[in-house]
């Protein structure tokens, strides 16, 4: 009679807790010093662990897990740049609105145009807060007339304004917050 050997080990908790101590071992070590410290950890025989190691391809995981740790710092620095380059765009605009020389063969005198700008204002806060992780629905332009009514400094300044709130709320809140 003939013995079948049923390959289908699950992984268990002890399993697990052991690949957890191998993975926080120093990465400097072989494979070889991590198995034996891994024993040693956890009072078990040393071939047990080197089997596990083999079966459940802990070499494997640990370069995945740096692979995926290894990409989301790139997307992090991406990330950081296009929010930098989007900052400084909108601080391009707004100094540009508030400076009375920028605009002084310019008019603005029609309430759509005035509106598209703010808009596109809070499209550019609302940009710099959602790669903050503190995205927020509007810019709020607190006024109880039509954008319109104001001048480009006046407009200049309640954009300013609302972002500047925006930003506060984002620092109050932390960037964690989201």
């Amino acid at each position: 009679m003939s013995k079948i050997l049923d390959l289908n080990i699950e992984e268990t908790a002890q399993h697990k807790r052991a690949f957890a101590v191998y993975s926080s071992l120093d990465p400097e070590l072989s494979p070889d010093e991590r198995e034996r410290a891994v024993a040693e950890r956890l009072s078990v025989d040393v071939e047990d662990v080197r089997s596990w190691a083999s079966f459940f391809n802990w070499e494997q995981k640990l370069a995945q897990d740096a692979q995926t740790i290894q990409k989301g710092l790139e997307a992090r620095t991406r990330k950081d740049k296009l929010r930098d380059s989007v900052e400084a765009l909108a601080n391009r605009i707004s100094g540009l609105l508030s400076d009375d020389k920028t605009f002084a063969n310019i008019v603005i005198d029609d309430g759509k145009t005035l509106s598209q700008l703010a808009g596109a204002m809070d499209k550019l806060v609302h940009t710099i807060c959602m790669l903050d992780g503190t995205a927020v629905d509007a810019v709020v332009i607190k006024s109880d007339k039509p954008l319109s009514d104001y001048s480009d400094e006046e407009l200049a300044a309640l954009v300013a304004e609302g972002r500047a709130r925006a930003v506060s709320r984002r620092v109050e809140e932390g960037p964690d917050a989201a």
